[in-house]
């Protein structure tokens, strides 16, 4: 039982660490691209014409 218990518990570090690893990636980049406007003018535009297209 004790080996299974810590297979378990490391199982669920490595899970909950790598979550928070890619929320703070994801949060990161995402700040990172809104502040450089790489994307997001490529965003913006799309959004626009797919909005006029619509209409």
């Amino acid at each position: 039982m004790g080996i299974a218990q810590e297979f378990v518990e490391n199982l669920l570090f490595v899970a909950v660490s790598g979550l928070l690893f890619l929320i703070v990636v994801i949060g990161d980049g995402s700040d990172a691209m809104e502040s450089r406007n790489v994307f997001g003018r490529r965003d913006r535009r799309h959004r626009r014409y797919g909005h006029g297209r619509s209409r």
